[in-house]
């Protein structure tokens, strides 16, 4: 390319002419070549095909009889086509059931695999697979291969053609470019010499000769005017000489005011800069550097290097060294240098000094000072911090990792390392957690990974298992975040994983304790409803004994007796029982007697019946009570629909007898409630300790009237049963105790019903309460549980 561009224009012309004619000669050639290449092909593939269907249709017959013979002498005709490389006949099932082969070829034949139809060309042949038909079944298919022979003699032909008509068309091109080209290149040559001519004498009066009317004849008289206004300005430049000087002198108070622009920048960089030339004098000065070195701006404008020096040394902490240096670059003064300076006020400078060069000399040095104090405070707690941080990876029981957008492990703990049967945690830089962990444990992993980059929210608190190789399963909990950098971009995550499979281990222990709490609160709850049983049937038993005692003394004492002794006095005067009554002064007044007597006796047998009948009253509450408390014992543990008011009543009744005895007023401030899906023996179990509780502390306080209210409400689809009480109340400080194992402010008391009632109510999904304003301000248990209308209702 360099040669033909300094080639001459008449070269370049011939040059191009013959190219342009090369393309396009080459193109027709390819053109020509590419169409006949593509009919015949297509002719030969024609006449394959037809030679395949008569193939086929002759062969018919013998595959159905399979007859092997018959079909290669069907194909044994394909010897008088000299094309022909190869055929065969395969059966519908791909057997091979006759074949040809060209003799005298030295290439050997074997079938190749079954096809149904087809065709495609190789490199040297054209192979045809076509399918035969014999009575609307396709029953073989005929394979032919035939060689390229005659379309490459084709080629040749035609090449040889193209590269003789190339050559002529070429030599006649040259010959016409060669003559043509110089309607161009003669009128160009000769401007060329007008140039010449002009360089050489300087003489812009020449001008051009111009022979044509076409661009090259433009290009002349532009060239002429080219050189008349040379011309005109070549007079013009003389008179502009005059004027250089004045521009001089006006340059040179511009750099003047470039000089004050100099200072001013010098003043407005956050750098202490001091320039001195070779004789040590002071040349420039920033107020920054006299502000950093607390040096007074008269000393260094008067001052030379050596009295400015003696103030900086004392200002430094290692003055020797600082000497050593300023002494080493005065010895060298075309070194370069850049160091730190640390001062006895605890600041620290960097040091930069560089000569300053005039035409390539050194005529003095440039000192620029920066205060690095922040940066290297900066530095250090940056320092610090990474320390800290190693020793968190080497020494944390955590499994931390850091990750980038891949999940690969960037940074980790030592202690993931070691929970990877690791040396340390260089060895999982570049692995992934499906490197460490089973497919599954790996997936959930990455997914989590993803899904903060992509959403940049972290996972908090997730709990995850894995199972090690010794088959043992160990508990992690982990928190991942968003890893960014400082312009907010995500990339990558890190996290903390905490081992708690001992924690799992002791929550499964707590499980199995809490457990056994739950069937001794239980328990304890059916000892507490038992007990109030026991209460009541004693207290009705007081009543059944003053009843039978009653009756036992009325019988013991009756006046039946008298009539058996008056019927036997009357037995024994029944011979003249008349006159005994009328004459015998016992017997006129055995009427009167009897009369009296069966009066009496009357009103004994109402007594006694009275007495009997309220024993059987007694019996029979008895027997309800022993009822009810079956009944809840029967059904503990189901959580059915309840109406909340009833369940309060039965509480009532367990504990009816106490209350009585004790005087205590039971006010019943029931609003409307729906029925509750609960668990009534449960509900039970808390509602009798409750009101347990609340006559001891009233007997405790022993106010003037003990007063009991039971209050049932619905507050935010929420059931709500408060027990509240005018009794003994509860100190502040015992609030946070109450319902704590094993806490009770009674002698007598275990400290167990309020804790066992709490985790009752949390069970069935409810809260138990307390308010108490203080002692002797009364107190509040409330127990609330969800009401679940729907559920009441579908039950």
């Amino acid at each position: 390319m360099i040669l033909f561009q300094n080639a001459s224009i008449q070269r370049k012309q011939t040059v191009i002419i013959m190219l342009t004619t090369t393309v396009a000669l080459l193109l027709a050639c390819a053109a020509f070549a590419t169409y006949e290449v593509i009919s015949f092909r297509t002719t030969m593939l024609r006449d394959l095909g037809t030679m395949g269907q008569i193939i086929g249709d002759n062969c018919a017959s013998a595959i159905d009889f399979n007859d092997a013979k018959s079909a290669e002498e069907t194909l044994a005709s394909l010897k008088d086509e000299p094309n022909i490389a190869g055929a065969c006949v395969y059966s519908k099932d791909g057997k091979v059931i006759a074949q040809y082969k060209r003799a005298n070829d030295g290439r050997t034949f074997e079938p190749p695999p079954y096809r149904t139809s087809g065709h495609y060309f190789g490199k040297q042949d054209l192979v045809l697979f076509d399918p035969i038909d014999y009575k609307g079944d396709t029953i073989g298919v005929v394979y032919i291969a035939s060689d390229l022979e005659a379309l490459h003699s084709k080629l040749r032909q035609y090449a040889a053609i193209a590269a003789g008509v190339f050559l002529l068309t070429m030599l006649a091109a040259y010959l016409v470019s060669a003559r043509l080209q110089r309607l161009v290149s003669e009128p160009i040559l000769e401007l060329l010499n007008t140039t010449h001519a002009v360089a050489r004498g300087q003489n812009y009066s020449l001008r051009a000769v111009k022979r044509n009317q076409d661009e090259l004849g433009a290009l002349t008289d532009g060239f002429n005017e080219m050189l008349t206004q040379i011309q005109t300005r070549d007079s013009a430049l003389k008179n502009a000489q005059n004027e250089l000087e004045d521009r001089v002198e006006r340059r040179t108070q511009e750099l003047a005011h470039s000089v004050s622009l100099l200072n001013a920048t010098l003043e407005s960089t956050s750098d202490g800069v001091l320039v001195i030339d070779s004789s040590d004098h002071v040349v420039s000065f920033n107020a920054k550097f006299a502000e950093m070195w607390r040096v007074p701006q008269e000393k260094i404008v008067m001052g030379k290097r050596d009295e400015i020096l003696p103030l900086a040394v004392a200002m430094v902490k290692d003055p020797e060294a600082f000497l050593s240096k300023v002494r080493e670059l005065y010895a060298h003064p075309e070194a370069s240098s850049q160091d730190m300076l640390e001062l006895l006020d605890g600041r620290i400078f960097e040091r930069d000094s560089q000569p300053q060069r005039l035409n390539g000399e050194s005529i003095g040095r440039v000192w620029c000072f920066r205060d690095i104090t922040e940066r290297k405070r900066a530095e250090a707690a940056l320092a610090e911090t990474s320390s800290l941080m190693e020793m968190m990876l080497e020494n944390s029981p955590d499994y931390i990792y850091f990750k980038d957008r891949e999940s690969r492990f960037i940074r980790c703990s030592h202690s993931l390392a070691k929970h990877f049967n690791l040396a340390d945690g260089g060895m999982l830089i570049g692995k992934t957690d499906f490197d460490c962990h089973e497919e599954q444990r790996a997936r959930s992993a990455f997914e989590d990974e993803q899904e903060i980059l992509r959403t940049g929210e972290p996972i908090i608190g997730k709990q995850e298992s894995d199972t090690r190789a010794d088959g043992r399963v160990s508990w992690t909990m982990a928190s991942k975040m968003p890893w960014r950098d400082q312009e907010g971009n995500i990339i990558g995550t890190f996290g903390i994983s905490k081992d708690m499979t001992a924690i799992k281990e002791t929550e499964t222990q707590l499980e199995q304790v809490h457990k056994q709490l739950m069937d001794a609160s239980r328990q304890a709850g059916m000892a507490e409803v038992a007990t109030s049983v026991l209460h009541n049937v004693g207290n009705v038993l007081n009543s059944v004994n003053i009843s039978g005692s009653i009756v036992s003394d009325k019988v013991r004492n009756s006046k039946v007796l008298n009539l058996a002794k008056a019927v036997a006095l009357i037995e024994a005067q029944k011979h003249d029982l008349g006159r005994f009554i009328a004459e015998d002064p016992r017997g006129r007044q055995l009427p009167g007697y009897l009369s009296s007597l069966a009066v009496h006796l009357a009103g004994e047998r109402n007594e006694i019946l009275q007495e009997l009948g309220q024993l059987t009253s007694n019996i029979e509450h008895i027997k309800e009570i022993v009822a009810m408390q079956q009944n809840y014992a029967r059904v503990s543990g189901v959580m059915e629909p309840h109406k909340v008011v009833d369940l309060v009543e039965d509480a009532l009744r367990m504990n009816a007898g106490a209350l009585d005895r004790h005087q205590v007023k039971v006010i019943r401030d029931y609003q409307q409630a729906p029925m509750a899906v609960v668990d009534k023996h449960k509900l039970l179990q808390i509602l009798v300790n409750l009101i347990r509780n609340a006559k001891y502390a009233l007997d405790d306080a022993m106010p003037p009237v003990k007063q009991m209210t039971l209050r049932v409400s619905l507050q935010d689809e929420r059931v709500r049963v408060a027990i509240i009480d005018n009794g003994i109340g509860i100190p502040a400080e015992n609030l946070t105790r109450i319902f704590g194992h094993g806490f009770t402010t009674r002698k007598e008391g275990h400290g167990f019903g309020l804790h066992s009632g709490a985790l009752a109510a949390k069970e069935m999904g409810g809260v138990l309460t307390v308010q108490s304003g203080g002692h002797l301000k009364g107190a509040t248990f409330a127990v609330e549980f969800p009401c679940q209308p729907a559920m009441a209702s579908a039950a």
